[in-house]
């Protein structure tokens, strides 16, 4: 259907029967088939049928979009967790293991404590203090499990 730049004259009855409509809509009248038709200004658009009441409702404000920043800084923290869990569990099984399986995994947890620092330091907070400060609380969290890593290391006799 055509978008009609001008509205043309509409019949007297045609006016007084119109539905309220929403801001940006408007009620033109097509003499060629003699019907009303709705054009909605905001899409650009045109319909025959009226708009829906959920067209005439207020658009509702959108949640605010987690920023991509927040998300990566979240997956960081799951990892860290886990090291974390993994760290816990070599501190109570060392005996039990073999003194290359408890260094193996001893320098395994510190390159991976690692690189999550390193890659937490690489997220750009765009100036918004909030994915500063959730990057700086991992960093920390990370930083906590590389202490008791450190800690590990001292008072274990294999290394």
């Amino acid at each position: 259907m055509p978008f009609f730049p001008q509205q043309p004259h509409q019949p007297h009855s045609q006016q007084q029967s119109q539905p309220q409509l929403p801001p940006g809509w408007e009620a033109r009248y097509d003499p060629n088939t003699r019907r009303t038709f709705y054009v909605d200004h905001n899409t650009k658009t045109t319909s025959w049928n009226p708009p829906t009441p959920a067209q005439h409702a207020p658009p509702q404000a959108a949640a605010p979009a987690i920023p991509h920043q927040m998300e990566k800084i979240e997956q960081h923290r799951q990892q860290i967790r886990q090291l974390n869990t993994d760290l816990a569990a070599l501190t109570q099984n060392w005996r039990q293991m073999p003194k290359q399986q408890v260094q193996r995994k001893y320098l395994e947890l510190n390159e991976y404590i690692t690189r999550e620092m390193l890659q937490l330091d690489q997220i750009d907070s765009d100036g918004k203090p909030e994915i500063r400060l959730a990057r700086k609380s991992a960093i920390q969290e990370a930083q906590q499990v590389a202490s008791g890593l450190d800690r590990f290391k001292a008072t274990v006799p294999m290394f």
